[in-house]
């Protein structure tokens, strides 16, 4: 296992069956190898939030000379990114790290914990990035809205998150 997967995967895995690694491992793999794209313009923050993701390793790790294979950012990072975002600037007070919380709401919501299914991971990931997903974010997006302001399909991630927030936590 490569540094910087291992980074991330410590980032949202812990010690248990629930959120650990050996349980999660054929998915993990299959979201880091997976590149992140989309249409919607303004996901292409999530790109900017995975590319500093990769400074924040550097920097945690001391790794600073480390080589990333490309420009391209993965579904994993985008996600791991994700949640360190919604928990650092929405959720959190800074007492206590509940980012891989986040992480694993995302990983529900596209109903893939624990599955070692590659080609049902594969079909899942496509729906996700091609947003084939129902209009209220089911059947795929990573997060779910009961009667959203539009449609989940032509909204920023960021924005589908937030909603999803106001939702649960109202």
């Amino acid at each position: 296992m490569n540094l910087y997967f291992s980074w991330l995967v410590n980032k949202v895995c812990r010690s248990n069956i629930q959120y650990g690694f050996e349980t999660n491992e054929i998915m993990l793999n299959a979201l880091h190898d997976r590149i992140f794209t989309s249409d919607i313009f303004m996901d292409k923050n999530r790109i900017c939030d995975a590319l500093e993701l990769r400074e924040r390793f550097k920097q945690e790790t001391g790794h600073r000379i480390y080589r990333f294979e490309s420009d391209d950012v993965s579904v994993l990072e985008v996600l791991v990114a994700l949640s360190i975002r919604c928990e650092e600037t929405i959720m959190g007070d800074g007492s206590k790290d509940n980012s891989y919380k986040w992480f694993w709401i995302m990983i529900d919501n596209l109903d893939i914990r624990g599955c070692n299914d590659t080609g049902y991971i594969e079909h899942v990931l496509d729906v996700f990035i091609n947003r084939t997903y129902n209009y209220d974010g089911t059947g795929g997006a990573l997060f779910h809205v009961e009667e959203p302001r539009k449609d989940m399909r032509k909204t920023e991630i960021w924005y589908q998150m937030c909603w999803y927030l106001n939702q649960v936590i109202v």
